[in-house]
C-alpha cells in the first residue's frame, strides 16, 4: 500500500497502520512522516502487567522510532510499558500528548522534539532506562512531569516551556541537565522535587513564577548565571546537600526567597549575584562557606534575620542599596567579612551572633542607621576605615569578647556605645572620626581603650571609672572643650591611679586648656543683631567677650597656657627663659645700653644675671634702659622660679 502524500510533500501515515504494528509486536520505524489519527492504544490487544495504583498496565514490545515527522492527531499512551527504546527526535506533536503513568525501560529520546498543540502529559511517568533525552525539546502549553522518576540521566538542555512546566514530587536519581533551559510562559514548578546528584539549571531563564519550595538537591546544584526575571523565585525551605551554585545569578525583577532553606555541606554560592527585588534568606540554615561576594541587592530589601551561617560567611564588595538589610538575630559561626560592602538603606543586626571574626572593614553605610544593638561578637571585631555616614551607628549593649577596631572609621552622626561591653581585647579607635555625639556612657573598657588622634566633632560622653585598665587620647581633637575637659580628666585620674605622672601631665594640661577655651569667646553665646535684643544686653555681651578675648584668649593663651604650660611643662619654660635672656642681650648690645661691657658675651653675662638674680653682675644699664633691666629682672626672676618649682616637681613625681 503506497503511502498518501500530503501538500508538503511528506508523505503520510495512518495511525492505524502504526497501531497494528504495536499490536504485532513488530518494529515501528519512521522519518519524516505526517501522522493523521489518533495514536490511541487503549483499544489494542497487548500484554499486561500489574502497574501502580492497582492497575493493570499494558507492555509495549515494540521499538518505536518516528523522527523528524509530524502527528497531527492526539497521542494517548497512557499507564503503558514501552520495553524497548522509544525515539520522537525532532517530531512535531500538534495536539495533547499523554504518557500519563508510562513507564520506559529504554531510552525515551525527545529532543528536539516540539509538543505545540496542547497538554503534554508525562505525569507519574516512570524513565528507567539509561537516558531521557528532552534537549531542545519545546513545549508550548501546559508540560505536565509532576511526580515522574527518572532513573538515568534526566536531559532538558535547551528545552523551552511556552506554558506551566510542572515537576512537582518528580525525583531525578541520575544528573538532571537544564541548562540554558528558558521557561518563558508560564509557572515552572519544582515543589518538593528531589534531585539524588547534580541538578544543572546554569543560563537557564525563568520568566515567570518559579517554585522549587521543599525540593531537595542531593548532589551539585548549578544555578551560575540563571536569569529569574519573573515575579518570584521560591526557594523555600529548599535542601542544597551538596555545592550550590548561583554565582552571577540574576534575580531582577521579582523575589528571591530562600526563607528556611538548608544548605548543608556545601558552599552556599552567589557570587556577582544580582537581585532585583526583595532577597529574604530568614531563618536559612548555610551551614558551610557562604559567598556572596560582590553580590547586589539594588531593588528590595534583603532580609537574613535569623539566618544561621556555620562556615565562613563573606559579603566582601557586597552592595545593599535598594533596601534594607536585614541581619538581626542571625548567627555567624565562622569568619565573616563585610569589607568594603555598601549599604544604601538601613543596616541591622540587632541581637546578631558573630562568634568568629567578623571583618566590616571599610564598609560603607551610606542611606540609613546601622544599627549593631544587643550584638555578640565572640571573635576579633574589625570596622576599621567603616564610614557611618548616612545616619546613627547603634552599638548599644554589644558585647566585644575580644579585640574591638574602629581605626579610621568616620561617624557622621549620633554613635551609640551605651552599654556596650569590650572585655577581653583591646577597643581601638585611633584617628576615628566623630561628626556627631559620641556616647561611651556605660561603656565597660576591660583592656586597652585607645583613641589616638581621634577627632570628636560633638559631644563625647565617659564616665569616671569604666576604664579598667590603660586608656590614651593622646593628640584626639575635641570641638568642645567641655567634652574635651571632662574626658581629659577622667584620663588624667586613671593615669595618677596607675602611677603614670607623665601622662597625667599631659591630660592635666589639656583639661586646663579646655577650661581656658570654655571660659573664653567660646565659653558665650553667639552675637546677634543689636535690633534683635535689648541695648543693654548687647552692650554687655559684647564686653563680656572683649574682656573673655583679653584675659582668656590672648594672656592665659600667650603665658600662662603657652609660655607657662600650666606648670607641667619645665622644660618649655626653660627654653623661653633662655630666649627672653637672648633678646634682651640682643637689645642691650643693639643700643649700647649697659655701662662697663666690652665683649658680645658680657651682654649675654649681664642679661642672665639680671634675669636670676637682683642684681646686674658689676654692670649697670644707662638712663631710662634702667627701667628696661627692671622688667627683665621681674620677669626672668618670676620664670625662673617658676622653672625651679615646676622641674623640683615633676622629677619628685
Amino acid at each position: 500500500m503506497e503511502p498518501e502524500t500530503s501538500s508538503d510533500q511528506r508523505p503520510v501515515i495512518q495511525a492505524r497502520e502504526i497501531l497494528a504494528k504495536i499490536e504485532r509486536g513488530e518494529d515501528v520505524e519512521y522519518d519524516g512522516v505526517i501522522v493523521e489519527g489518533d495514536l490511541d492504544i487503549s483499544g489494542l490487544e497487548l500484554p499486561m502487567e500489574q502497574g501502580v495504583l492497582s492497575e493493570q498496565r499494558k507492555v509495549i514490545i515494540s521499538p518505536i522510532t518516528i523522527t523528524n515527522s509530524e502527528i497531527r492527531s492526539e497521542v494517548k499512551f497512557y499507564n503503558v510499558k514501552f520495553q524497548e527504546q522509544i525515539t520522537f527526535l525532532g517530531t512535531n506533536f500538534d495536539v495533547s500528548t499523554n504518557f500519563m503513568r508510562a513507564k520506559f525501560n529504554g531510552d525515551a529520546k525527545f529532543d528536539k522534539a516540539k509538543f505545540t498543540g496542547g497538554i503534554t502529559n508525562f505525569w507519574g511517568a516512570e524513565f528507567t532506562g539509561a537516558n531521557c533525552r528532552f534537549k531542545g525539546a519545546e513545549f508550548g502549553k501546559y508540560a505536565d512531569f509532576r511526580y515522574a522518576k527518572f532513573a538515568g540521566y534526566g536531559n532538558f538542555k535547551g528545552a523551552k516551556f511556552g506554558g506551566d512546566a510542572k515537576f512537582e514530587g518528580s525525583e531525578f536519581e541520575e544528573i538532571a541537565n537544564f541548562m540554558e533551559a528558558k521557561f518563558a510562559g508560564g509557572i515552572a514548578g519544582f515543589r518538593g522535587a528531589n534531585f539524588g546528584r547534580d541538578a544543572l539549571f546554569g543560563r537557564a531563564e525563568f520568566r515567570e513564577y518559579c517554585s522549587f519550595v521543599g525540593a531537595e538537591f542531593g548532589g551539585i546544584a548549578i544555578f551560575k548565571e540563571t536569569k529569574f526575571t519573573g515575579k518570584i523565585a521560591d526557594f523555600r525551605n529548599a535542601k542544597f546537600i551538596g555545592y550550590a551554585n548561583f554565582r552571577r545569578a540574576k534575580f531582577t525583577s521579582g523575589r528571591a526567597y530562600f526563607v528556611e532553606a538548608k544548605f548543608i555541606s556545601g558552599t552556599a554560592d552567589f557570587r556577582e549575584s544580582e537581585f532585583g527585588g526583595n532577597a529574604t534568606f530568614m531563618g536559612a540554615e548555610l551551614r558551610s562557606t557562604a559567598n556572596f561576594r560582590g553580590a547586589k541587592f539594588t531593588g528590595g530589601t534583603a532580609d537574613f534575620s535569623g539566618a544561621e551561617f556555620g562556615g565562613k560567611a563573606t559579603f566582601i564588595g557586597a552592595r545593599f542599596t535598594g533596601g534594607d538589610a536585614y541581619f538581626g538575630k542571625a548567627k555567624f559561626g565562622g569568619d565573616v567579612h563585610f569589607g568594603r560592602a555598601e549599604f544604601g538603606e538601613d543596616a541591622s543586626f540587632v541581637e546578631a551572633e558573630l562568634l568568629s571574626t567578623a571583618n566590616f572593614g571599610e564598609a560603607k553605610f551610606t542611606g540609613g542607621t546601622a544599627d549593631f544593638s544587643g550584638a555578640e561578637f565572640g571573635g576579633k571585631a574589625y570596622f576599621r576605615e567603616a564610614k557611618f555616614t548616612g545616619g546613627d551607628a547603634k552599638f548599644e549593649g554589644v558585647e566585644f569578647s575580644w579585640s574591638a577596631t574602629f581605626m579610621g572609621a568616620k561617624f557622621n552622626w549620633y554613635a551609640n556605645f551605651s552599654g556596650a561591653k569590650f572585655t577581653a581585647g583591646t577597643a581601638d579607635f585611633r584617628k576615628a572620626e566623630f561628626g556627631g555625639v559620641a556616647n561611651f556612657g556605660r561603656v565597660e573598657f576591660g583592656e586597652d581603650a585607645i583613641f589616638e588622634e581621634a577627632e570628636f566633632g560633638g559631644n563625647a560622653h565617659f564616665n569616671q571609672d569604666q576604664f579598667h585598665k590603660w586608656v590614651s587620647f593622646k593628640d584626639a581633637k575635641f570641638c568642645h572643650p567641655w567634652s574635651q575637659e571632662v574626658v581629659c580628666r577622667i584620663v588624667k585620674r586613671k593615669m595618677e591611679d596607675l602611677g603614670n605622672k607623665d601622662d597625667a601631665d599631659y591630660y592635666f594640661y589639656r583639661e586646663m586648656a579646655a577650661i581656658r577655651i570654655k571660659k573664653g569667646v567660646k565659653g558665650t553665646r553667639k552675637i546677634s543683631w543689636p535690633w534683635k535684643m535689648q541695648v543693654s544686653e548687647w552692650l554687655s555681651l559684647v564686653g563680656s567677650k572683649i574682656w573673655r578675648l583679653g584675659r582668656y584668649d590672648l594672656f592665659e593663651y600667650v603665658f600662662i597656657q603657652g609660655i607657662f604650660g600650666y606648670g607641667v611643662h619645665p622644660i618649655r619654660l626653660f627654653g623661653f627663659w633662655i630666649l627672653m635672656v637672648f633678646l634682651f642681650a640682643s637689645y642691650y648690645w643693639y643700643f649700647d645700653a649697659v655701662e662697663g661691657t666690652s665683649a658680645w658675651f658680657d651682654y649675654i653675662w649681664f642679661s642672665i644675671a639680671t634675669s636670676a638674680t637682683p642684681g646686674y653682675a658689676l654692670y649697670n644699664p644707662i638712663g631710662h634702659y634702667k627701667i628696661v633691666t627692671g622688667i627683665q629682672a621681674i620677669i626672668g626672676t618670676f620664670m625662673w622660679a617658676a622653672f625651679i618649682a615646676t622641674f623640683a616637681r615633676k622629677w619628685q613625681r
